[in-house]
């Protein structure tokens, strides 16, 4: 624990935060729900007069993004108290400033200076045999940083940035500001600086009502978790060690905050960010945005999976607002084509999805190749199976699937096309007007050969006939899946003519595991069961099936206990 300052209120003497630099890993520097919401509830006094350093324009407390508050307002909070230092070659020097001027750093590109500082101490002083001009700054907006083209005003002469040297030691994240405690992320948060803060927070206290986190519900989110005056610490070269994949590694799932144009899918780091949560089968991953209903904001979720204790009809409800159309972004990233604040970003992105430090020779150039098609694959057809629920519910499937409406969202392609898909789990439960047969023909179509575990969901889709069935295997019979798992539980218009056709196909697969359930479809009789029983894989280990309220009337939990079930015949 190193330095401590009390940050003041303008109009109350009640500290707001305290100055205090931990000995926390980056990863433990997520913050609460409760911490967020004090952010946005402080913005009405911290940003009056505030404006974009950029285009100049005054920034309002609805439209503040994070490259707003950090400029004017997480910069300077996090520079070390003691101050920055700056320093040149003392040749450049033609005399020393004063102490209590103002210093600044010009950027031909903003309205506002890239960084302002007040002077605390100036000396010409010898480091490592070299005479220097050694300036101690108090931080008042933005970050000096050396670069090629800037120049630095010293009252009445300039310095060129390229030979200044930035030292910002013993700064702080803004966590530390909020907290000292270490708080490990539950939900790691994907998103770009430049949606409002206040949509951002509005987006996690939605989340962590629908995940019922409460208040001390933590996300890790970079722009408070990282020390951005000594990002070299926190960015390694290689991605796997930087602090975003700490606490990507971390985390229990993703949270992906859009706006309303969807711009993470075009950021390099949130499509990587999104691809290693995917590639995570432990990991969570849900979408949630910010809209503007009737002037006040309202967040919308859609998640991979039921969230605890909601049911397929909960989930079918919450989500069916969500502005699926944003998904249409995601079904066209190309990582390769990510936008990046840093070149030097996207090349390190690369070397971590190539595996390989070289990208310039034949062989290195192949493998980005390949793991890039990879990469992009798999966001797409994640992103369709999140996608497909709302696209059939809302007509937006594409119009080559036969008997469907046309749409915009080519969720069959995006799904058909990923050739390294091992798993799917998708559910259409109680998708009772809109689940139709050519709905799952359309389906079953897209359905990648690659597939080895299967499991989807139609209960309560009451509209599906033996035709579905039929399509079902006609697909899953050009596959060698390992586990099924295909529940219809209540779709009484399917009878043994389809369960025969299913049935036949089930033999000549290598299955493992296998779980099916039919109850409540009344149509299936004790034929249709035993030709279930007698086409069951020599390779089947594991098997339940649910049958109450068909002819059999039965349930099992076991494989022995299906095998051994004599069925009755029924009456011709």
């Amino acid at each position: 624990q190193e330095s401590k300052q009390s940050l003041v209120s303008s109009s109350s003497d009640e500290p707001i935060h305290t100055y205090e630099r931990t000995n926390l890993k980056t990863f433990e520097r997520a913050v609460t729900l409760e911490q967020l919401k004090i952010i946005s509830q402080e913005l009405d006094r911290w940003c009056r007069g505030w404006t974009d350093a950029f285009t100049g324009a005054v920034v309002s407390v609805a439209t503040v993004n994070l490259y707003q508050f950090s400029y004017h307002h997480g910069l300077p909070r996090t520079a070390p108290p003691d101050g920055v230092l700056l320093q040149w070659p003392a040749s450049l020097a033609k005399i020393l400033p004063d102490v209590g001027s103002t210093v600044f750093q010009t950027c031909p590109q903003m309205k506002l200076p890239r960084a302002s500082g007040k002077v605390i101490s100036a000396e010409m002083a010898d480091v490592n045999g070299v005479d220097m001009l050694i300036l101690c700054v108090q931080l008042v907006q933005g970050q000096f940083r050396a670069n090629d083209e800037e120049e630095v005003s010293l009252g009445d002469f300039e310095l060129p940035a390229r030979d200044m040297t930035v030292t910002a030691q013993n700064s702080i994240s803004y966590k530390e500001l909020l907290s000292s405690e270490a708080c490990t992320p539950v939900w790691y948060c994907s998103h770009w600086w430049g949606e409002p803060v206040r949509d951002f927070v509005t987006c996690c206290q939605e989340h962590a009502h629908v995940r019922r986190l409460g208040d001390q519900g933590s996300y890790w989110v970079c722009g408070y978790a990282n020390r951005q005056h000594e990002l070299d610490q926190e960015i390694a070269e290689d991605v796997m060690h930087t602090s975003f994949f700490a606490a990507l590694r971390a985390s229990r799932g993703l949270l992906l905050i859009l706006d309303e144009d969807a711009t993470p899918f075009s950021r390099i780091w949130c499509d990587y960010e999104v691809y290693s949560a995917v590639m995570n089968p432990n990991m969570e991953l849900d979408l949630v945005i910010s809209l503007n209903n009737h002037g006040r904001r309202e967040a919308k979720i859609i998640t991979k999976n039921l969230v605890p204790g909601e049911s397929a009809v909960a989930k079918l409800a919450r989500e069916q607002d969500f502005p699926i159309f944003l998904l249409d972004r995601g079904l066209q990233v190309c990582l390769e084509k990510g936008n990046s604040t840093q070149e030097r970003d996207k090349t390190s992105i690369f070397q971590a999805i190539a595996n390989s430090k070289d990208l310039e020779s034949a062989e290195g150039k192949d493998k980005l190749r390949r793991n890039l098609d990879r990469a992009n694959q798999t966001l797409h057809s994640t992103l369709a199976i999140l996608a497909w629920p709302q696209a059939m519910n809302k007509n937006l499937l594409p119009k080559n699937a036969k008997g469907l409406h046309a749409g915009k969202l080519n969720v069959c392609d995006a799904l058909l096309s990923d050739t390294y898909r091992d798993s799917l789990d998708l559910s259409l439960a109680h998708y009772e007007e809109s689940c139709s047969d050519s709905v799952v023909k359309a389906l079953a179509e897209s359905l990648p050969l690659c597939l080895v575990n299967l499991k989807l969901s139609f209960e309560g889709c009451v509209r599906l006939t033996d035709v579905s069935l039929q399509a079902l295997a006609a697909r899953i019979g050009m596959m060698k899946l390992q586990k099924l798992h295909l529940d219809f539980l209540s779709c009484k218009n399917l009878s043994d003519a389809g369960l025969r056709l299913l049935a036949t196909t089930l033999q000549k697969l290598p299955l493992a595991e296998l779980e099916l359930h039919l109850a409540g479809c009344v149509r299936i009789r004790g034929q249709g069961m035993s030709h279930l029983q007698e086409n069951l894989p020599a390779s089947l280990r594991s098997f339940k099936g649910t049958f109450k309220g068909t002819e059999v009337n039965r349930n099992f939990q076991n494989l022995i206990d299906f095998r051994e079930f004599k069925v009755k015949a029924s009456p011709i």
